[in-house]
């Protein structure tokens, strides 16, 4: 379980005050008392003219040489054993928070930590760090759930194209004879079972990298404008065959500096997803404007990027998870319309490493994609 820095800190700054005036105060209260005694010691002394004859006498003439040797004794070795009783008060509670820990990665939704009654007011830190290191952990085993869901469902249909692509070639093979119309049929089949093939190795490489590197950002100005229409031409067959369109409108003096290959894929994988998820026969727009630094979260001017389709309003529950790993809106789409669930949550890691933000708002059967990139 990881523990977050601001918390290490809080918790060393409560134990570091704690301890100290746990000793400050023994400390007081033990000289407090050893200068009672002095006093008392004077007073007694002073008191009155002591004869031999007085019973207390010979305690007092033998202390009235070595009273300050004593006292000197009994105040530094008050003070040693003060110190070693909060050493040994340390180290039984360093010993019951190890054990506060072990319950803490074994603990369950609602549980309250305990913690040594010496340290009770670290107790709201300590349940602060475990709810949030449960939520984190939560979040992980979801995300390799999915993951593993999504590796054994991909799994599951490389072996479906890849038989009927052999199936196919092994017609066109062996059959020397067959007519034209049918071997175009059966050839036409096997490349459409082919690129499904290519789109499922895809998906498996983007699972598979997608947290193994550090991406190295190649920056240069570029053309915004140029950039999508270029990104636009390469799905005309998609949008061909749904019956879709998108219209761009950006204006050609917006120019952008980032790593273009990486903000084309950031766009086209927003493409790819509005186009899967609009309404039949619809238009998905592309527009973008530049902001000034007061109009935007940055202290620079900034360009903003929106991609709008029409279709089905995505509820809020489900809009805070569209740029989680895995995650796809909807679960019984089959692989061959719906992806990997990757294609936001790489947009959001590239969209970050720029600087920039992305986000999505969806109502009344109008959903925004807003990207946002500092100048």
């Amino acid at each position: 379980m990881s523990i977050p820095d601001s918390n290490k800190e809080q918790l060393r700054i409560a134990i570091s005050k704690r301890y100290r005036n746990q000793f400050w105060v023994t400390f007081a209260i033990f000289s407090a008392i050893v200068l009672v005694i002095i006093l008392a010691f004077f007073l007694l002394k002073d008191s009155r003219i002591w004869y031999a004859s007085d019973p207390l006498y010979p305690i007092l003439y033998m202390l009235k040489d070595l009273f300050y040797w004593i006292i000197a004794v009994v105040w530094f070795g008050g003070t040693a054993l003060i110190a070693f009783m909060q050493w040994r008060r340390s180290a039984s509670d360093i010993v019951g928070m190890v054990s506060s820990i072990e319950i803490m990665q074994r603990g369950k939704e609602g549980y309250v930590v305990p913690v040594p009654s010496n340290l009770t007011d670290l107790q709201p830190i300590m349940q602060e760090m475990f709810d949030s290191a449960l939520k984190d952990r939560k979040a992980v085993e979801e995300t390799e759930k999915r993951k593993s869901d999504l590796v054994l469902y991909l799994a599951h249909d490389l072996k479906t194209p890849l038989t009927s692509t052999i199936g196919y070639l092994n017609l066109l093979h062996d059959t020397k004879d067959l007519e034209a119309d049918k071997r175009e049929a059966y050839t036409e089949i096997a490349l459409n079972k082919a690129t499904r093939l290519e789109t499922l190795v895809e998906q498996f490489f983007e699972i598979s990298q997608l947290n193994l590197r550090e991406t190295v950002l190649d920056k240069t100005w570029f053309s915004l404008n140029l950039l999508m229409e270029q990104i636009t031409d390469e799905f005309y067959p998609l949008l061909e065959g749904a019956e879709k369109e998108v219209t761009v409108s950006i204006a050609e003096d917006i120019q952008v500096y980032g790593d273009a290959g990486l903000l084309a894929r950031v766009f086209s994988n927003i493409l790819q997803n509005a186009i899967v998820y609009s309404d039949p026969h619809s238009t998905i727009s592309v527009c973008a404007s530049k902001k000034a630094a007061l109009e935007t979260a940055f202290a620079v001017p900034s360009v903003e990027v929106t991609i709008t389709n029409r279709g089905e309003t995505i509820p809020p529950e489900q809009l805070q998870q569209v740029f989680d790993k895995f995650y796809r809106l909807d679960e019984s789409r089959t692989s061959i319309t719906g992806g990997s669930g990757l294609g936001l949550a790489i947009a959001r890691e590239i969209v970050t490493q720029h600087g920039g933000t992305i986000t999505a708002k969806s109502n009344y059967g109008k959903t925004d994609f807003i990207v946002v990139l500092p100048l």
